[in-house]
């Protein structure tokens, strides 16, 4: 309701693709926060840990959820290829993934072994979509979010008055996202980062 506050002690929450059922008003927003001095991180990352047989100069595997726009292995983001051959052949010459469904074919640097490493898929398309006014987000980590079409960790639609602060965005497919009728919302005091660009 409005006034209330969820406050998320430090730790992984696989979560995603969650809705705000109702507004809160200007004195008195709903929040949801991080616990002081803890780190809280919503993670669009499939938990799970995939079996990667080699085939064809990559390795396949069959993941819970189709179309990852994301995929990382030890952390860095991975070359999403337009078609298997050319990440057969690594085309653009950089280590890559094919999504054909729910089945992901990967090449890594040095035609290593998938199995050997931490890989990431993911399986949220954004963490929040927010249709609601007057919604805080305060010192949230957000990391992975990356299924589908038009990924974004926050995803303000026809939203207004709401505020992102002291948040980080960590290897989303895109970090906000505000589409039509949006106004006054305060996006301030946040750090995005990625793999392949500063």
């Amino acid at each position: 309701q409005a006034g209330d506050a969820v406050v998320l002690r430090g730790g992984v929450y696989a979560q995603g693709e969650m809705e705000m059922p109702r507004s809160g008003e200007a004195d008195a927003p709903i929040v949801i926060r991080g616990y002081a001095g803890e780190t809280a991180m919503l993670d669009g990352g499939d938990p799970a840990t995939f079996a990667w047989s080699a085939q064809g100069g990559v390795y396949r595997a069959t993941v819970n959820v189709g179309d990852p726009h994301l995929v990382t292995a030890n952390g860095q983001r991975l070359y999403p290829y337009q078609s298997l051959s050319d990440l057969q052949t690594l085309a653009w010459d950089i280590p890559g993934f094919y999504a054909d469904g729910v089945t992901l074919y990967v090449r890594l640097a040095g035609d290593a072994d998938p199995n050997a490493a931490t890989m990431v898929v993911s399986r949220y398309n954004h963490a929040f979509m927010v249709e609601q006014d007057h919604v805080y987000f305060l010192d949230l980590t957000f990391r992975h979010y990356g299924q589908g079409d038009y990924a974004k960790a926050l995803y303000f639609n026809n939203a207004s008055w709401n505020l992102v602060q002291g948040c980080t965005f960590a290897i989303n497919d895109l970090g906000i996202g505000i589409k039509r009728i949006s106004h006054g919302n305060v996006i301030q005091d946040n750090e995005f980062y990625d793999t392949v660009f500063d």
